[in-house]
């Protein structure tokens, strides 16, 4: 409706101007430099939070969380698991969608959750290319080893 349209653009210009956004959310009393959303426009909120409803939001996690348990365990790559456990966590936003400690705790979270997956990449990635060199050098040495046995053998025909 054209009342909601307008209230979502009222609510996402006043996004630009900082300290002037607050949200009421319940009771629709007007107050200065303030928003009211009552709980039947309560999709708005959703839209600022994540840029998809929230169905599509949970559609998405559940395709992510598939994918990524799929690819560890294909590739046992353990950043994928983190993954796994990190896209569904930000569905905890909307246990409680008005508390702002449950907000930036599902933040901090998240935040956590990234950096460990971060890590594990680049730990897992160093061992991986210390065991692939080592295991081309133990090639390199075996072929070494036969063309030497090679070489050994015509030179041991010709002396009988």
């Amino acid at each position: 409706s054209l009342w909601r349209e307008s209230e979502g653009r009222a609510l996402r210009a006043s996004l630009n101007h900082p300290g002037k956004l607050r949200f009421i959310i319940g009771d629709t009393k007007l107050k200065r430099d303030c928003i009211i959303i009552s709980k039947e426009s309560f999709k708005f909120m959703e839209t600022i939070i994540f840029p998809i409803s929230q169905d599509k939001h949970l559609i998405f996690c559940i395709l992510a969380t598939l994918l990524f348990v799929l690819q560890f365990l294909r590739t046992k790559r353990w950043y994928q698991l983190v993954m796994a456990i990190a896209i569904p966590a930000s569905m905890l936003i909307y246990v409680q969608p008005e508390n702002k400690y449950i907000y930036y705790a599902v933040g901090v979270l998240e935040a956590v959750l990234l950096l460990l997956a971060l890590v594990l990449n680049i730990v897992q990635s160093a061992k991986t290319a210390k065991e692939e060199k080592r295991a081309k050098e133990a090639t390199e040495a075996e072929q070494a080893a036969a063309a030497a046995a090679e070489a050994a053998k015509p030179a041991a025909e010709t002396e009988e």
